[in-house]
């Protein structure tokens, strides 16, 4: 979905610079984490720039209470179906509590 020139900042971690920098940061990153669905609570798009608030929510444990943790994503669009650039906004505070939260309650990735 990215430019081969694309770069992704994640304000938490780093910056990644080019599409396989992308890849090798992201498939092991997002492999780590709870299996979660995307609810995108609003979008707004100006020009090739979309911005998304999304509810980034875990997989329930059975039994227990929905967990979520929410982000800002602004994208711009560099035409032919892909990404120049990413930029993610999150409050890690609430995200590391959240997640902290769903494996204490048995969670698994």
């Amino acid at each position: 979905m990215f430019h081969e020139d694309a770069v992704y900042v994640e304000h938490e971690d780093s910056c990644h610079e080019g599409r396989e920098a992308i890849r090798a940061w992201i498939v092991p990153t997002m492999a780590s984490l709870p299996s979660m669905t995307f609810e995108v609570e609003w979008w707004q798009i100006q020009g090739n720039r979309c911005t998304v608030y999304v509810w980034n929510r875990m997989a329930d444990v059975e039994g227990k209470p929905s967990l979520a943790f929410m982000n800002i994503s602004i994208a711009y669009y560099g035409g032919d179906g892909r990404f120049s650039f990413q930029e993610d906004v999150i409050n890690t505070g609430f995200t590391n509590r959240a997640m902290a939260e769903y494996f204490r309650l048995g969670g698994t990735p």
